[in-house]
């Protein structure tokens, strides 16, 4: 086989492993690779054939996925856990939380995933693994709504009281620029579907920490993460004292985590309308700091989702104007797009990019579902 076909058939294996052991993980099942062959439990009955087939298939990528390249030196023995949120897709009730236990940045030793809506939630986070043995937590974050949610459920659970070490990974927004940070940064061109699960989610990011460079690492106190989970709940329209009540917070010390607007960031207010839904509401709230408290949470995710909607428009005609016999140069101009980026754009069906950008919004915590989660955890 040639090294392009190669390449494309070790992709396809790489996307059905990583759906499988995503999807492993979410069921809170139990993959294992002892000496010799492999060892899957906790499967239920109805999913079992299907899973057990598949990771037979795919054993030694699966095998890859979860063991990485072993233990980096600089971090050797350090316990470390990979952290997860996002909304349940097609649903609005409750979002999903994985944690996967790392030491070292190399083998997986323990996972949990949990719904917000099961009553014990907090209790099973908080008892998964010993946090105070814990020296950071990987956050599955980009963005301050990411951010948001994950300081949020830290905050709930009753983890790590402002203490425990959030890290990072910082990449450049191209592939091509990553390849140069990033050792085997091929996989990133796999095309692996983000936004499912929050066990994908968490697999995708433990996948990036193990990949860069320690320069492209950075740390973050875990106080930011509070901030904006505080200001995620302020954005939803809870009261100071239903804040106080839910994460047992100072009254003083909430009121001054909470973003405030300065006269010079006035004009920044807003925006949030590509995303829809709840947040239509947001744009045009009459609260000034719970509209710049929603800013600081959502602003990012709506310039994302801005971004994919124009994807998406600018490839619809790209592919009408190709049929009509047009060539790349004079779409390219037309469009006002690089030819660069018109071919990224082009190399993307149009059904999984118009796919992607629901999975997104689907997967972004609202306010709604912030203050109902919030509410019931006082």
């Amino acid at each position: 086989m040639s090294d392009i076909g190669k390449q494309f058939g070790d992709f396809a294996s790489l996307r059905e492993s990583f759906d499988l052991l995503s999807e492993i993980y979410r069921l809170n099942g139990k993959i294992s690779f002892p000496r010799k062959g492999m060892e899957l439990s906790a499967i239920p009955r109805t999913r079992w054939a299907e899973v057990s087939r598949g990771v037979r298939a795919n054993e030694e990528m699966i095998r890859s996925l979860v063991h990485g390249s072993g233990q980096r030196a600089s971090v050797q023995g350090r316990r470390e856990v990979v952290l997860a949120v996002i909304s349940i897709p097609g649903e609005s009730a409750a979002f999903e939380v994985s944690a996967f236990l790392v030491v070292g940045r190399g083998a997986i030793s323990d996972t949990i995933t949990i719904r917000s809506d099961n009553p014990d939630w907090r209790a099973r986070l908080s008892g998964f693994t010993d946090w105070g043995t814990v020296e950071g937590v990987v956050a599955a974050a980009e963005g301050n709504n990411q951010r948001a949610m994950i300081g949020l459920v830290l905050q709930l659970a009753g983890i790590g009281k402002g203490k425990i070490e959030i890290i990072e990974a910082e990449l450049p927004d191209e592939i091509d620029e990553a390849a140069q940070s990033v050792r085997g940064a091929d996989w990133m061109k796999a095309g692996l579907l983000r936004f499912r699960s929050a066990a994908g989610e968490a697999l995708w990011y433990l996948m990036r920490i193990r990949s860069v460079h320690a320069r492209m690492i950075r740390t973050r106190k875990q106080g930011y993460y509070t901030s904006m989970a505080l200001a995620a709940m302020y954005a939803s329209g809870m009261a100071v004292q239903e804040m106080v009540d839910a994460t047992g917070m100072p009254k003083g010390l909430i009121d001054k985590l909470v973003p405030i607007q300065g006269n010079e960031n006035a004009a920044a207010v807003g925006g949030l309308g590509d995303l829809g839904g709840v947040f239509l509401r947001l744009d045009s709230s009459c609260d000034a700091r719970a509209a710049f408290c929603a800013n600081r949470v959502w602003k990012g995710a709506a310039i994302y989702a801005h971004i994919l909607d124009r994807r998406i428009r600018v490839g619809a005609q790209a592919r009408a104007r190709i049929s009509e016999g047009d060539d790349l140069v004079s779409i390219a101009g037309s469009l006002r797009i690089s030819r660069r980026d018109l071919i990224r754009v082009l190399s993307v069906r149009q059904s999984e990019a118009i796919a992607e950008r629901e999975r997104f919004v689907g997967a972004i915590i609202d306010p709604d579902l912030v203050k109902k989660v919030s509410t019931l955890s006082s």
